[in-house]
């Protein structure tokens, strides 16, 4: 979770932002509480502008943080973040070996 000194907890997504969380009631997201799956959504769903959003709501060693660790992300933009926020190949987590050995669910 993101520090609160950086982002305050009670912030609101932007309307123009809605779009990028179909599956969740983007009002009710807390920009503090909620950073990491707001982070991963915006990394690889999110168009230009939200991107440059999320750069101006987020420290860069934030980012890094969930580009390192999600699940969510896919390899291709995994690999696009972790060259634009110069982080080593080994310390992201959809680059590694042993997840994309992983067997996938068939559902």
């Amino acid at each position: 979770m993101v520090s609160k000194s950086n982002m305050q907890r009670g912030r609101r997504l932007p309307q123009y932002l809605h779009q990028f969380f179909w599956d969740v009631v983007p009002a009710r997201i807390d920009l503090g509480q909620h950073s990491e799956y707001v982070i991963a959504r915006l990394l690889e769903h999110g168009d230009l502008a939200a991107i440059r959003w999320m750069l101006r709501a987020y420290r860069k060693q934030d980012i890094a943080r969930v580009v390192k660790q999600s699940r969510q992300l896919s390899r291709k933009t995994a690999n696009f973040w972790r060259l634009r926020l110069a982080i080593l190949e080994s310390e992201v987590y959809a680059l590694n070996r042993s997840y994309l050995l992983s067997p996938e669910p068939f559902y």
